[in-house]
């Protein structure tokens, strides 16, 4: 037997045609790279922008004055006070016209409140109270769900 023919083989080892031989440079780079590098190179570009410009960002002042002045809040919800203090949000709202409300609407209105503070204030609280006596009407859990609590 030759020493450059293996055995059951027709032709040549070193004849035999390879794939990396035929096909051209940039078909040989496996695309995980390509997207790798993609992705990279976005993330770089992503830290020379400012985050505030990535995402909307409302000073909390004009969301206090936005729900303050909304009259279709406050003859909707009953929402006769909105102040901030720090981080904090207070919301008072009339009793009895937060209780007409539908349970639906009301933890839909008290979930937007608490998602609009949350993503303008880092850490912000949100408090619903009822208007005479700073209740509280809405237990939010650590996600952001709005829980309802009765007015006594």
């Amino acid at each position: 037997m030759e020493s450059n023919r293996l055995p059951h083989s027709r032709a040549d080892a070193c004849a035999a045609p390879t794939m990396t031989a035929t096909l051209p440079r940039p078909a040989r780079v496996c695309p995980i790279w390509r997207i790798l590098a993609g992705v990279l190179g976005y993330a770089a570009i992503g830290l020379y922008v400012p985050s505030q410009a990535l995402a909307h960002w409302v000073p909390p002042e004009r969301i206090v004055a936005g729900l303050h002045n909304d009259t279709g809040l406050r003859e909707r919800a009953g929402v006769r006070g909105v102040e901030h203090r720090e981080r904090l949000l207070i919301i008072r709202v009339d009793p009895q016209v937060w209780g007409m409300l539908p349970v639906s609407d009301r933890k839909i209105l008290a979930e937007q409140w608490y998602e609009l503070w949350r993503h303008n204030v880092p850490q912000g609280i949100v408090a619903v109270v009822a208007a005479p006596t700073d209740q509280p009407l809405v237990n939010y859990d650590a996600v952001g769900r709005a829980h309802l609590l009765e007015a006594r």
